[in-house]
């Protein structure tokens, strides 16, 4: 089995955390997974909130150690060169929420684009409560076994 990372991907304040805890079931503690036969870690520390720590975290991560996650990303804060380091040890999916919950902003086009280098993006462009993220999510993770 392939190691995986597999990211929600919005912009500050979008509800990525929140989709997060719906996807482990209202639990914000959760730190562990199982969708179908994979388990994953799931961190919830993303590189628009605390970068430093993101930063690192993505520095020590080892397949051998963790090999499928669940992280939050937000494209304008993105790291190019540390995505591209990633991807030499995990293969990168992005579920992308184009648009923000509250109000019209969107994820660009050149966001998206870049994220499409590097690896597989699904683009959720409906505006959903977290509950229906949460699922979108869990189905896109499901077809990529």
């Amino acid at each position: 089995m392939a190691n995986q990372i597999f990211f929600v991907v919005g912009h500050s304040g979008w509800g990525k955390s929140r989709t997060l805890k719906a996807l482990t079931l209202g639990n914000h503690h959760a730190r562990w997974l199982s969708i179908g036969a994979r388990r994953f870690s799931v961190r919830r520390a993303s590189n628009d909130r605390e970068p430093e720590r993101w930063a690192e975290m993505i520095a020590q991560l080892e397949p051998s150690e963790c090999s499928h996650l669940i992280l939050a990303l937000c494209p304008a804060a993105a790291d190019v060169a540390q995505l591209i380091r990633l991807r030499a040890r995990y293969e990168l999916y992005f579920w992308v929420m184009r648009r923000s919950y509250g109000d019209n902003r969107t994820v660009a086009d050149d966001e998206i684009r870049l994220l499409r280098a590097l690896g597989t993006v699904e683009v959720f462009a409906p505006r959903q409560e977290q509950g229906i993220r949460a699922a979108a999510f869990e189905r896109f993770i499901a077809i990529h076994p």
